[in-house]
């Protein structure tokens, strides 16, 4: 009896002192006012009916113990009383239809956008195995896995998500907003928020950074699709986004990012290789990038070519399923309309920078005079225009 009370007290006092909230939402936005409030309530609901009950049990259990002088009697307690059974069902019908209102109220909360769908600022989101791809209404893409991806939107105007999947099922959840919804593969779900402008976020460059998790189990790179929701200034936006649009385009003095570094970003962060393809030769989901133009291919056996070179990774690339490396499941997803020829030549040169023995006259240092920027980053919506030579 005592260790059952230890137990009880153990869980109440672990109880008082978890802390269940990631900030506060005054600052985040989102759904904590209308949230917070009603976790709230139905959570000290709950301590308290488990301290009732748990008491009650003890009582019960210390009145109704049977005495050795009465082992053999037979006992004839109450079998029915109408007040104490409506005593004891009408305070939780009413608790439980008070959590239905409140969470209804809610829910109608998340699912109204202020103005109507027309009237927010539209962001495209698609998950996949293990990363983000963030498209906004210029064509600008931010992408990335392995902790990497940042998902930017303006302060102080709704912005809606338009949520789908590449492959399996995920989900998008910003605890700091209280907001979830699932990414499904063939169809489109949708949710939204609105950040206000705080004193944290300020003209000038002085943005707000939170968390941004995916919380439905997609494979075994799950725990790396985290990122960060990255809330900027009205005044800052425009700039923002311009500079989301034209990441690698030249500027006014002729430079911008070589192939090679082009193709370590896309590996690192806009395309989420990394998640499955390390460049120091550990075996990781795929097969590592490391030395595959090295003379012998590397450490890796590449049935049904010849020699590794632009083609074969292009087409691995867009086809992923046409050349398995044995020991390596056919779980790749097509990147074909995804990545851009640009950044396709960009990957290849940086696997060839990564390559021991590789001669250096045959890694792409620049881009030729008349190339004019056409890579994912930069120019999602164009199309892809006829290979580099």
């Amino acid at each position: 009896m005592g260790g059952i009370f230890l137990f009880f007290a153990a869980c109440f006092v672990a109880a008082l002192f978890v802390e269940w909230m990631p900030s506060d939402p005054e600052i985040a936005g989102g759904f904590g006012y209308t949230v917070d409030p009603l976790y709230s309530f139905i959570y000290w609901t709950s301590v308290f009916f488990f301290i009732v009950v748990g008491l009650l049990m003890f009582v019960f259990a210390a009145l109704g113990r049977q005495r050795k002088h009465e082992r053999n009697e037979v006992r004839h307690g109450a079998t029915h009383n109408t007040l104490l059974e409506i005593g004891w069902t009408t305070p939780p019908l009413i608790l439980v239809l008070a959590f239905f209102l409140l969470g209804f109220r809610g829910y109608l909360d998340m699912v109204t956008i202020p103005g109507g769908a027309g009237g927010a600022y539209l962001v495209d989101v698609e998950a996949y195995q293990w990363g983000w791809q963030f498209t906004y209404p210029n064509g600008g893409v931010n992408s990335g896995g392995a902790n990497q991806v940042v998902l930017d939107v303006p302060a102080g105007r709704p912005v809606r998500f338009r949520l789908s999947s590449r492959d399996v099922l995920h989900s998008l959840y910003l605890p700091d907003q209280r907001i979830k919804k699932d990414c499904v593969p063939g169809r489109y779900n949708e949710m939204w928020i609105e950040v206000p402008v705080s004193d944290q976020i300020q003209p000038g460059g002085v943005y707000k950074d939170f968390a941004l998790r995916c919380t439905e189990y997609c494979g075994q790179q799950h725990s790396q699709m985290n990122g960060i929701l990255r809330v900027w200034h009205p005044d800052d936006w425009a700039a923002r986004e311009e500079a989301i649009n034209t990441w690698n385009k030249p500027e006014a003095d002729g430079s911008r990012m070589s192939p090679v570094e082009l193709g370590k970003y896309v590996w690192e962060q806009s395309g989420g290789c990394v998640s499955c393809h390390s460049i120091d030769g550990s075996s990781g989901t795929g097969p590592s990038w490391k030395n595959l133009y090295s003379p012998g291919g590397g450490d890796h056996e590449h049935p049904g070519i010849d020699e590794i070179d632009e083609a074969y990774i292009l087409e691995s690339i867009y086809y992923p399923g046409n050349y398995i490396v044995p020991g390596y499941p056919n779980q790749m997803a097509s990147y074909a309309g995804q990545l851009n020829y640009g950044d396709v030549l960009a990957v290849d040169a940086f696997i060839r920078s990564i390559s021991e023995g590789f001669p250096e006259d045959q890694i792409r240092k620049e881009w030729p005079a008349e190339y004019d920027g056409r890579t994912w980053l930069d120019m999602s919506n164009q199309p892809t225009g006829p290979p580099l030579k």
